[in-house]
């Protein structure tokens, strides 16, 4: 395409009488020509301020030119930023744009920067004419994998055999929509095998950022969702709605429930006798509720929150895809990499990496470890299994005490502030029905003839051995007797064995190396009792919480907490206490 042939065309579709005489615009014009595939995309990329003022042509040309400069310069920042923020595991941000929209007018994948330059933005903030479209994808044998100029050609793109896309433009360009974020055209499919490695390093960013494509702004920005895949009329029978593959159902579109969603595929038609259109947008209102602070705790009705709840029930391809949802579930400001193939715990003990400090906390507390010595459960007893009990508000965040082991599979070490109470001893108490020790004697520090007192451990888990010395760390410092709800509020402690221990006296403050054994909850006034007692609670400590594998090299006890660990698993227990 000549610059003459290319102007012939615009001035063709853009309904102007631009003369190829204007200084400079010759040159324009075959700049656009050598580096836009066809006439579409060469329009797509023009066409925002081709039509404008063109009665001045210099300064339209002018114009056109600067817009240029700024796609260019909105391309060349994200470039630096998702190169500067990535590395084989981890991302440093998770506000990341995407890399392409598609322009409906021009019916082109583009680059994101054409979108951007329009509004005057940072290259963070999205666009509020970018739309974005939702939708579960039909099984295999339902949709067919096409090749189109539409993205260049560049990977097949995978669409329902009973729509096309071009159904699916034109019911978005009816609705007022200019440009789309829609993930089978602007996110790298499966293709030719070698564009795969491109692929794979694309997907590390992008798959695990497509929330922040929906989240932004997104009050502003209109979601168009196909309920029941691209393209395809809403459908809202009884059997469709329990279909794996309905948009209700699906991990993916956990994070693209927006309240600005539009829904698509109508029909005009009356709705079949089995019509479940109340429920259909009773769940979807129902996903749309403010969450609690942190989300995915407990309710104070003893049910988990209604994300968490959604994630655990919804299908997906893979549990790696799960893992990726509940990033946006506890809205991780930072991300782990997408790693297609990875092994599902590593890709659990990666997102911990990234997690809130306090749902970190929620985690360890409200769930049995999952292997001797650990923090934390495996992510299949964390998916199954709701939590032990209500982690009190007032309780301390759990930090990443080596934050660089987020760029690598080094085991993450963990820590927070707070009161160390001990030495302590626990005694064996009887035993409850099915054989849970469900109440503990704990005798502060045996040997300066300290009352021994009972602590009722509530939801408590975890392994402790009779005859060996623990700190008990108190989680929670608040002082009032009520929760939140105004009933009685226990304390949270960790029995730890503590293996190093310094005070950095300028600072006044304790650094604790230990190992968790177990978690109690204990009634708040008798923790209070041992403080008044004693006196043995130290105050400003940072406990730092060894890895399994440093735990284990490390503890005085291997042997027997193992012993200890094997039988508790066994008998499906959550707490043991052993000889």
């Amino acid at each position: 395409m000549t610059a003459g042939g290319l102007l012939d065309h615009l001035n063709d579709v853009m309904g102007t009488n631009v003369s190829l005489d204007i200084p400079g615009l010759s040159d324009f014009l075959d700049e656009i020509c050598h580096t836009s595939r066809d006439f579409g995309v060469a329009y797509g990329k023009v066409r925002a301020r081709w039509a404008r003022a063109w009665q001045d042509p210099l300064k339209a040309l002018s114009g056109i030119k600067h817009y240029q400069r700024k796609v260019e310069g909105v391309e060349w920042e994200l470039y630096n930023v998702r190169r500067k923020c990535a590395d084989a595991f981890s991302i440093g941000k998770s506000n990341i744009p995407p890399r392409r929209v598609w322009d409906l007018y021009s019916n082109r994948v583009l680059p994101y920067g054409i979108v951007s330059a329009t509004e005057s933005i940072t290259v963070e903030q999205l666009p509020y004419a970018l739309w974005t479209v939702s939708h579960s994808w039909v099984a295999a044998e339902d949709r067919e994998s096409i090749w189109t100029p539409i993205n260049g050609n560049q990977w097949p793109v995978p669409v329902p055999r009973a729509t096309t896309l071009e159904h699916v433009r034109i019911e978005l360009l009816n609705m007022g929509a200019e440009y789309a974020w829609l993930d089978v055209l602007c996110l790298r499919q499966q293709g030719r095998h070698e564009d795969e490695a491109v692929r794979i390093e694309e997907w590390k960013v992008d798959v695990p950022t497509i929330g922040y494509v929906y989240r932004e702004s997104s009050q502003y920005r209109p979601c168009a969702t196909y309920f029941n895949g691209l393209g395809l009329p809403l459908d809202t029978a009884s059997d469709a709605l329990a279909s794996r593959t309905h948009w209700l159902n699906r991990v993916w579109t956990l994070q693209e429930t927006l309240s600005s969603f539009i829904p698509c595929g109508l029909t005009g038609l009356p709705p079949p006798a089995d019509s479940s259109i109340t429920t259909l947008f009773s769940r979807h209102a129902a996903l749309l509720q403010k969450p609690n602070r942190r989300q995915g705790r407990q309710n104070p009705d003893g049910r988990q929150g209604l994300p968490m709840q959604e994630l655990q029930r919804r299908s997906c391809t893979s549990e790696l895809d799960r893992i990726a949802g509940l990033a946006y579930i506890v809205n991780c400001k930072t991300l782990p990499v997408y790693r297609p193939g990875a092994d599902v715990e590593g890709a659990w003990q990666q997102l911990l990496k990234h997690a809130p400090e306090f749902w970190r906390m929620d985690v360890m507390c409200m769930h049995p470890a999952g292997a001797p010595f650990a923090l934390f459960p495996s992510w299949d007893a964390y998916v199954s299994a709701g939590p032990a009990f209500c982690l009190p508000t007032s309780c301390r965040g759990l930090e990443l005490f080596n934050t660089e082991s987020r760029s690598s599979e080094e085991p993450g070490r963990y820590c927070h502030w707070g009161k160390v109470l001990g030495p302590c001893k626990v005694i064996r108490a009887p035993a409850a029905r099915g054989g849970v020790q469900s109440r503990l004697t704990v005798r502060l520090d045996p040997g300066k003839s300290a009352e021994a007192r009972t602590l009722a451990a509530r939801g408590a888990h975890g392994v402790l051995l009779e005859g060996i010395d623990y700190q008990l760390v108190i989680i929670d410092d608040l002082e009032a007797f009520v929760d939140l709800w105004g009933k009685p509020r226990p304390k949270l402690c960790v029995a730890v064995e503590v293996v190093g221990e310094s005070e950095i006296s300028k600072r006044r403050f304790l650094m604790v190396e230990a190992i968790k054994w177990a978690v109690l909850e204990v009634r708040i006034g008798e923790i209070d009792g041992f403080k008044s007692s004693s006196g043995e609670v130290r105050k400003d400590a940072q406990i730092t919480y060894l890895p399994a594998e440093e735990a284990l090299r490390r503890t005085s006890y291997k042997e027997r907490y193992l012993k200890a660990f094997r039988v508790m698993t066994e008998r499906k227990h959550t707490l043991i206490v052993a000889k």
